[in-house]
């Protein structure tokens, strides 16, 4: 039996794999006083989305109403740059990363005009190159950390792809950050790091530079609630990190030794019962949200002006809540010009005050073929369809809201 990639039957089987997975490395005693990160609330704001329209009901937005600027780049298509699936967008002093860990298993940067610059990293098993990027976050100006998963070791580069350094980790990890004091800060994969005494326990681990474990943040009990691994918990949004969980309704900021509510989503009745998430129940619980009997979040980001919200109803239905006035609009689909509706492009983050969204080339022509010519070419749908070809990478779209 390998630890990689099994499900495990017993906490007890856990902890004896682990503890022989990390023999020489293991010390149950080292991680007894590890401090608890606090957390504060008080002044978070409350998203209400009890009142919301029904799936069928939506009701389309005119995207020139809500957005004055609306960018798309077209990401360079070429055998070395080829992209699957967009995992996670970060864009930093006009550089581009695009992660994909789940077809091609690669990292990729681009400038502003979508042109490929380079690979960073490669897949291999020498210094330098992992198994599978599991995820990526900018340390600096200058250098991204990459997280290998399989491999279990952190990874710097710099943003030319050059190798810089690894450092080995005796966890497994899902994600990856940088703390504003330069520290970093993992989620856990709570099922397969029993031999850390209490720290499957909390999804959060703070460590400095080498890799020791200093903080452990934010407790979920085991009993009561299934671990739900949505990919995007933990996020840093214009050099801000954050942090949310599915079976809180809440969304955090992160610090090196605290965290703080900032938000609170506020669900329709019987849509977000919390004794859905107890382990007894979670073989059912894709298909609760499949039959829309059980909303969550999807996804998040967070701008000086407002936070975006993507929620599974099932349908992917994203909201803008404005900081100052406390307005609440979907933006989930927009107008085309015709009968037949546009979605707003899938959300990965922010960049400055602008929503980055990300579509498929493929997706775009699959759909939209029978009516492309009904739709107007300065529309965003027809804009994509036009200046990609099905084979291209995705495209990223930059939507800048308006100030209201």
């Amino acid at each position: 039996m390998t630890i990689g990639s099994c499900n495990y039957i017993t906490d007890k089987g856990n902890t004896f794999i682990a503890k022989r997975r990390f023999s020489g490395m293991y010390n149950e005693n080292s991680y007894k006083n590890t401090l608890v990160m606090n957390t504060i609330k008080g002044n978070e704001h409350i998203i209400d989305l009890s009142n919301i329209e029904k799936d069928d009901d939506i009701i389309p937005i005119n995207l020139e109403e809500y957005f004055d600027t609306i960018k798309i780049i077209n990401l360079e298509t070429n055998e070395n740059s080829l992209i699957g699936y967009v995992d996670k967008v970060e864009i930093v002093n006009d550089n581009i990363f695009v992660l994909d860990g789940s077809i091609t298993h690669s990292i990729h940067r681009f400038d502003m005009n979508g042109k490929y610059l380079n690979d960073i990293g490669c897949r291999g098993n020498a210094p330098g190159e992992y198994a599978i990027p599991t995820d990526i976050a900018v340390e600096s100006d200058s250098t991204i950390v990459v997280l290998d998963g399989n491999q279990l070791k952190v990874i710097r580069y710099s943003f030319d792809g050059r190798y810089i350094d690894s450092h080995r980790i005796n966890f497994f990890a899902m994600q990856v950050a940088m703390l504003e004091n330069g520290e970093y800060i993992f989620r856990g994969k709570n099922s397969q790091n029993y031999h850390l005494g209490d720290l499957p326990d909390y999804y959060l681990w703070t460590c400095d530079s080498s890799m020791n474990i200093k903080y452990k943040g934010y407790y979920f009990d085991h009993n009561s609630t299934g671990n739900i691994y949505t990919y995007n918990l933990l996020k840093n949004c214009n050099g801000n990190l954050y942090f949310t969980d599915v079976s809180s309704d809440s969304i955090y900021r992160v610090y090196p030794d605290h965290l703080e509510m900032i938000a609170y989503l506020k669900y329709p009745e019987n849509k977000h019962n919390l004794e859905m998430l107890h382990p007894d129940h979670m073989k059912d619980y894709k298909a609760m949200v499949n039959n829309g009997e059980f909303y969550k979040i999807g996804d998040y980001a967070i701008a000086d002006d407002y936070i975006i919200i993507s929620i599974a109803t099932p349908l992917v239905r994203i909201f803008l809540y404005n900081i100052h006035t406390k307005d609440l609009t979907e933006i989930t689909q927009f107008n085309t010009g015709t009968k037949k509706l546009g979605n707003i492009p899938r959300l990965c983050n922010v960049y400055g005050e602008f929503y980055v969204g990300v579509e498929s080339s493929e997706f775009s022509h699959m759909f939209m073929e029978d009516c492309i010519d009904e739709i107007p070419k300065d529309n965003l749908v027809r804009r994509i369809y036009d200046s990609t070809k099905p084979e291209d990478n995705p495209v990223i779209v930059l939507l800048h809201p308006k100030k209201r």
